[in-house]
């Protein structure tokens, strides 16, 4: 699949588009051959916002004379869309939580910080084909003990569960790409 830059190439500004923006319609210009599908996941992506509805036409370009020379200018394809103005704000999600045992050095001794505290590590258990993998916590019926997280959209989940921010330093509102000024 294509990157979301790819797809979207630029923003589309005129008096109708200005128009719409107050009812959350942006519009842009888009690939020949993008797809509603692709401009939505692309928007969504670029802007982390909740795309509704997509509407796309494609423009043939003018036929230009320069005197006796004739030519015309490319084809085009623009894409109307509408955005949720009430987003939902944090999502949770339900991860599951390692089990962790204190870190031991090779005489036996437990590992311990600057701050003194214990060093913890993830347990791992060798699998049935022998490949290590991670041993979860679970409940006195044998279930996997799940624990909420939440965060904003944007940001992944590290080993261990943490979640980070993005480190890429996209354009994060419509606003920043130059649309609505």
């Amino acid at each position: 699949m294509r990157s979301a830059e790819d797809i979207i190439l630029k923003p589309y500004i005129t008096e109708k588009s200005n128009d719409g923006l107050n009812e959350g319609k942006y519009t842009f210009i888009v690939a020949e051959d993008a797809t509603k599908t692709e401009v939505k996941y692309a928007v969504e992506k670029l802007f982390q916002v909740k795309v509704l509805k997509v509407n796309t036409a494609n423009y043939e370009g003018k036929v230009k004379r320069m005197g006796v020379h004739e030519g015309s200018r490319p084809d085009w394809k623009k894409a109307v869309v509408r955005i949720d103005l009430e987003p939902a704000g944090p999502k949770e999600k339900y991860v599951r939580v390692a089990e962790k045992v204190q870190k031991l050095d090779k005489d036996g001794k437990p590992v311990v910080n600057k701050k003194g505290e214990a060093v913890m590590i993830i347990k791992k258990v060798k699998d049935k084909n022998g490949k290590l993998k991670v041993k979860y916590k679970v409940d006195e019926k044998g279930r996997v003990i799940r624990e909420k997280k939440t965060y904003t959209p944007g940001s992944y989940l590290e080993k261990g569960g943490k979640i980070t921010p993005s480190g890429k330093k996209y354009k994060t509102s419509i606003e920043e790409f130059g649309v609505g000024q």
